[in-house]
């Protein structure tokens, strides 16, 4: 019988070899989810994560902020610091996550994933939660040469954001169907 640890990396490898065969698979955002950035005069910026295997290769929280905050200099969204973030009405921050796991073989596994979250009221009993209002994700896997990619693929989460704020801002829905 094997032990639960190389049962657990067994399964981390079969799934990481699947989905490097498969390749990436985003998840996307549905109409009412892009209607809840309808309204926001501001977002402040929260990178969550940062790995030995992403900080030798260049990606620090610092370069993830910097390359967020560059995919928004021609959107019109205001980035609000911590303390202005906590005045907005909603609180709204938007996180970005940049996961990574190498598999034994060597091969990177990532996910990435950009969401917003925001204060939101139940209306059945007035409670007020923070919650996940949009998300864009992304998991794949590569080669570990191909690590500084990722900043690359999440940036382009975050122009997605950026797109579905300027769609809500103008009172639309989405205009495409995406893959």
């Amino acid at each position: 019988m094997w032990s639960r640890a190389v049962t657990c990396a067994l399964m981390v490898t079969l799934v990481l070899s699947s989905i490097l065969v498969s390749g990436a698979v985003a998840s996307e955002n549905d109409d009412y989810s892009v209607q809840t950035l309808r309204g926001l005069s501001g977002i402040y910026i929260l990178v969550t994560s940062e790995s030995p295997d992403l900080v030798n290769s260049g990606i620090t929280r610092e370069t993830v902020l910097r390359e967020t905050k560059q995919a928004f200099d021609n959107s019109g969204i205001n980035i609000l610091s911590l303390k202005e973030s906590f005045q907005e009405k909603g609180r709204p921050y938007l996180e970005v996550d940049i996961t990574t796991a190498k598999t034994p073989a060597g091969d990177i596994g990532y996910s990435l994933e950009v969401s917003l979250n925001q204060e939101v009221r139940l209306t059945r009993t007035s409670i007020i939660v923070h919650t996940q209002t949009w998300r864009a994700r992304e998991t794949g896997g590569i080669k570990e040469g191909e690590l500084p990619s990722l900043l690359g693929r999440t940036r382009a989460l975050v122009e997605r954001f950026a797109e579905d704020y300027d769609v809500a801002q103008k009172g639309g829905s989405i205009p495409r169907i995406r893959r």
